[in-house]
């Protein structure tokens, strides 16, 4: 990164903490202006003793003890901004477009926040990191329902699940019911054409906290082990859920395997000549041969072989419930005994664990999954009915149920069109001071309409009242949060400032120094003094292995042999008897340069660690500016500092201020 880069990257963090410190007023201050003394008048504008000492101690980021040193030093840089402020406002860089869109998704992220239910998603959390805390094996039997089936064909697979789950609690094997009835296809036996392959009989194995949908989750850890819930249903349809097992939380686990598969239609002697491989290479495992070795040459997982053995790190949804199993209780360095899986023959060696943190630590990445995953969903509804509550929402059912029937098939390809506005008059819902008629809703009808699969016209009208509902008291809420909360509003306010001064600034100062290459050079020539070379010598530097041969150099030196001369002369010499630097040298940038009179010639030997060094001064260079390329970096910041200084002076000259006096000495008077 460039010096000049650098500045301007650093004057945005700069930037930054005048944006987050000391911008603007918060609600309170606004109230409280009348009866507060004035500190300054910037411009016409008056500032209170408060917004300026309320916001100098916010600035005060690392607890400096406050003084009139520093106090001083930010009362100038708050009348500086205050300044660019203006200038800004002034000349309406605030309605510009791209400054209203920026703006805008600033204050749609400073928002969320302030559009959730916290004190649900404190709870979400907390029962997250509760069941992050164990892993559950639980079997499943899904029947298959549409997420917009009609309430008959939702009636009917829950008549079935429950006709199912009958048959369970009166005896039947969870795992046989599942592979003979189960939509879940992985739960019954299939053939790819040449093996078969087992199903899973329903088992899920072993999972954690977001590994499923939401409401299975949930209905798992609700669930005691041995038991069959309830029908719960997700967007597939309705499970049965049977806890088999809870245990401690695996966490994350690095580990190294062998294995040995077994062959293709297996017979009982390959199962016997596998077993004998197998107890073969474990004793070789016990009297401490390397596992990994012992994993090239042996497993049958050459994925992981070549690396010798090792897996990729794993929870306990990423393997297979045997593993889960026999890792328990392993700790790293530790192995396990042979064990069996539907693959074949395993033995596994822990590397590393890492078991699942502390709340504190990992309450944010929690937080982060609650509010991005389908959790999300509850956390709207949860939020909708507080402000349907708060607002005193309601709708008359009646009306939404005879504008059903106008709705045509034609929705579901995109094309419906209102055809009689005359029966769309009638009050919808209302909340607050706000009322909504059907018109409203048929135009937000057409608006969202789209190719899309035909479903029940009470469904489809029902969700799209949801989502309509639900986009108002959103809005409503939204477009009132300055109101509400006044935290929202000075945060929102130091956005909008510090993006403006932050505009301004790089068009003044920061991108002007970097692409007004004229004005960079004037300045330059101009304080190309303050740009110096300290004295500096061109010097050869010889350093020779023995005391002959460095004789044998020196006489070369003075006959005026040139360096490059010199070192081919001996560049067959494999011991390297001799090197040369050679480079233009300041005091400090080498120790053997430092130790000889600067002055051209050659110097005495210096022995050092059995080498003979000796240096040849080519010249002596006296103190000269730095060439602008070799600086400009440097140059370009220094350049910014004093273009940000003369606007300065300019902007103090346009817009006049006047610090009161008396209520400046008596703030000094109170601090160190």
């Amino acid at each position: 990164m460039s010096n000049s880069a650098l500045k301007k990257e650093t004057s945005f963090v700069h930037l930054g903490l005048l944006i987050i410190g000391f911008v603007v007023l918060s609600l309170s201050s606004f109230g409280q202006q009348k009866s507060e003394p004035v500190l300054l008048n910037i411009g016409g504008e008056n500032i209170t003793t408060s917004e300026v000492m309320t916001l100098y101690r916010k600035n005060n980021l690392r607890g400096a003890v406050l003084d009139k040193k520093s106090f001083e030093e930010y009362l100038e840089l708050f009348i500086n901004y205050k300044l660019k402020i203006k200038l800004a406002l002034d000349a309406k860089m605030d309605t510009i477009t791209s400054f209203k869109n920026e703006l805008r998704y600033y204050r749609s992220q400073l928002a969320q926040p302030y559009m959730m239910d916290e004190e649900m998603s404190n709870m979400l959390v907390k029962e997250a990191y509760q069941r992050k805390l164990k892993d559950i094996r639980a079997s499943h039997i899904l029947v298959s329902v549409d997420i917009n089936a009609n309430p008959e064909d939702t009636l009917k697979a829950w008549n079935k699940v429950m006709e199912i789950r009958k048959r369970i609690e009166n005896g039947e094997d969870f795992g046989k019911v599942a592979a003979e009835v189960s939509d879940d296809l992985s739960a019954r036996d299939q053939s790819d054409g040449i093996k078969k392959i087992s199903g899973n009989k329903g088992d899920l194995g072993y999972f954690s906290v977001f590994d499923m949908v939401y409401p299975f989750e949930t209905t798992a850890y609700n669930t005691t082990v041995g038991n069959v819930s309830m029908p719960v249903r997700s967007d597939f349809g309705y499970h049965l859920v049977k806890v088999n097992a809870v245990q401690p939380a695996l966490g994350e686990v690095l580990a190294a395997h062998i294995l040995f598969r077994f062959p293709d239609l297996a017979t009982h002697a390959d199962s016997v000549a596998l077993k004998v491989r197998v107890d073969s290479v474990f004793a070789k495992v016990k009297s401490g041969d390397d596992f990994s070795v012992l994993a090239r040459n042996f497993s049958d997982d050459r994925t992981t072989a070549v690396k010798g053995g090792l897996l990729p790190w794993f929870g306990s949804n990423r393997m297979i419930p045997e593993i889960v199993i026999a890792v328990d209780g392993l700790k790293p360095g530790e192995y396990s005994k042979p064990f069996l899986s539907s693959y074949g023959w395993h033995i596994i060696k822990i590397i590393e664990r890492k078991p699942v943190g502390a709340f504190e630590d990992i309450k944010d990445d929690l937080r982060q999954k609650v509010t991005r995953g389908d959790r999300l969903s509850a956390l709207n509804d949860s939020f909708i009915s507080k402000l349907k509550k708060r607002y005193g929402f309601a709708y008359d059912q009646k009306v939404l149920d005879k504008f059903t029937d106008e709705i045509t098939d034609e929705v579901f390809t995109g094309k419906w069109k209102i055809l009689d506005a005359k029966k769309l008059a009638k009050k919808l819902m209302w909340f607050e001071d706000f009322e909504f008629k059907l018109q409203d809703f048929a135009e937000y009808i057409v608006e969202k309409q789209h190719v899309e699969k035909k479903i029940p016209k009470k469904i489809y009208v029902a969700n799209r009242f949801s989502d309509f509902t639900n986009k108002q008291l959103l809005d409503y809420e939204d477009e009132h949060l300055e109101i509400k909360y006044p935290e929202f509003s000075s945060l929102l306010k130091e956005y909008h400032d510090g993006l403006l001064v932050y505009a301004l600034t790089d068009m003044n100062v920061w991108s002007k120094a970097e692409v007004d290459s004229i004005g960079l050079r004037k300045f330059y020539e101009t304080n190309k003094s303050n740009y110096m070379w300290d004295t500096r010598v061109e010097a050869s530097v010889y350093s020779v292995l023995d005391a002959a041969t460095a004789q044998k150099i020196r006489s070369m030196v003075i006959k005026g042999i040139s360096d490059e001369e010199i070192l081919k002369s001996y560049k067959s010499d494999t011991n390297k008897v001799v090197t040369i630097e050679h480079h233009v040298y300041l005091r400090g940038e080498s120790p053997v340069v430092d130790l000889i009179d600067w002055k051209e010639g050659l110097s005495r030997n210096i022995d050092t660690d059995g080498t003979t060094t000796f240096v040849f001064v080519h010249k002596v260079i006296e103190p000269q500016p730095k060439s602008l390329s070799q600086i400009k970096g440097i140059v370009t910041a220094d350049y910014q500092n004093y273009l940000e200084k003369t606007w300065m002076n300019e902007l103090r000259k346009r817009y006049p201020y006047t610090i009161n006096k008396v209520v400046f000495d008596q703030i000094e008077k109170n601090l160190q």
